[in-house]
């Protein structure tokens, strides 16, 4: 939590925003306590426009600079770490929080270098939502924010990301019983992979993705023809595979009670 609480300080972000308790620059000076205006009904900071933080926010604007994407960053590899290590059910108000302040930032932002960044840092923060609420079967959940994901790696054109996310959908299909649509959107990712000019080894992985799909469709044969014959395991493809191994294997182990995912330690998670 220290690196969340660090950033919501120096970001000057409400700690309810984040799952946090009010930070102590929000809450009244000790010299207004006993004063008039501390007695009598509380104002109505909270109507059903939003709270007042929200508000202040919304009039004071927020300046995005590299320090600020660097912490957002930061975050997101602190989610993904307690993550993996506790579960994100206890993450998600915090992930969703900070999918709302990054996405209040980029209305105010018009650099297209920051932009770009930005709608970077929101897909993986949807993403991230969306497998808090896939951990916790609520499929419907789980889908919202992963379409929300493409919707922000479609505005900068990220078709390798936009692959990784139909890749994800296409592993729900599955545990829905939608195997059709499994196949469907594993032969999507497929063709994002390729117009990113996707290396054999991600597009063999999107291709043992559709090979489940066939699996759960009961179709043996069309299984086994798209189960890649080789998968390159030299050192020099290592962290690629590590980092696609996941949008493959790392739902299995979830869905099992198992915690840990194989994602490769310091870098930004991938399905």
């Amino acid at each position: 939590m220290a690196v969340i609480e660090r950033i919501a300080d120096g970001l000057r972000i409400p700690g309810h925003m984040l799952g946090l308790a009010d930070r102590t620059w929000e809450r009244p000076s000790a010299s207004h306590e006993g004063s008039p205006s501390a007695v009598g009904p509380a104002p109505a900071s909270r109507s059903a426009g939003g709270d007042l933080d929200d508000i202040l926010a919304i009039a004071a604007g927020s300046r995005v600079t590299p320090n600020v994407l660097r912490s957002l960053q930061v975050s997101i590899e602190d989610y993904w770490m307690r993550d993996d290590q506790h579960g994100g059910e206890t993450l998600r108000p915090a992930v969703i929080g900070q999918l709302r302040y990054v996405t209040g930032v980029m209305r105010d932002t018009v650099d297209p270098n920051y932009r770009h960044r930005l709608h970077a840092i929101a897909a993986e923060l949807a993403r991230l939502a969306g497998w808090t609420y896939f951990d916790a079967r609520q499929y419907s959940a789980a889908q919202g924010y992963f379409s929300e994901s493409l919707r922000f790696a479609r505005e900068i054109d990220d078709r390798t990301f936009i692959a990784n996310v139909l890749a994800c959908l296409s592993l729900q299909a599955t545990y829905q019983d939608k195997p059709q649509d499994a196949i469907t959107l594993a032969r999507a990712a497929q063709d994002n992979a390729r117009l990113a000019a996707g290396t054999p080894r991600v597009l063999a992985m999107l291709s043992m993705r559709e090979a489940f799909g066939h699996a759960s469709a009961h179709d043996r044969e069309a299984a086994i023809a798209r189960s890649p014959r080789h998968i390159d395991t030299s050192s020099a493809s290592l962290t690629e595979m590590t980092t696609w191994l996941g949008s493959v294997f790392r739902p299995h182990q979830a869905h099992r009670g198992h915690r840990h995912r194989p994602w490769p330690a310091g870098r930004s998670r991938s399905c």
